[in-house]
């Protein structure tokens, strides 16, 4: 969600991940469903979006989401530059 211009994670999405952050299962649907979208045009601003997000966990109290938020931080930043090569082409 967006709050004064800040992305945030929902309400919702926040208490389920402090709640069971520690389930491994829950951890791969996450990044399963935060992988799967449409967009038209470029991708880049979705993953940027979602870096934000990851951010906001790399102190998170629960090791196995800081685990998983370093870990996503890095491919998402890959994605972005991938991303950024495939729309400079894309529009050339």
């Amino acid at each position: 969600i967006n709050e004064n211009e800040k992305t945030k994670w929902h309400p919702f999405s926040k208490a389920i991940i402090y709640e069971f952050g520690d389930n491994e299962r829950l951890i791969d649907q996450l990044s399963l469903h935060m992988g799967s979208f449409g967009t038209v045009g470029s991708s880049v601003p979705y993953f940027q979006t979602q870096k934000k997000l990851f951010e906001e966990l790399i102190t998170h109290p629960i090791h196995r989401v800081r685990d998983w938020a370093n870990e996503m931080l890095v491919y998402t930043e890959k994605t972005i530059k991938r991303e950024r090569l495939d729309d400079e082409e894309r529009y050339l």
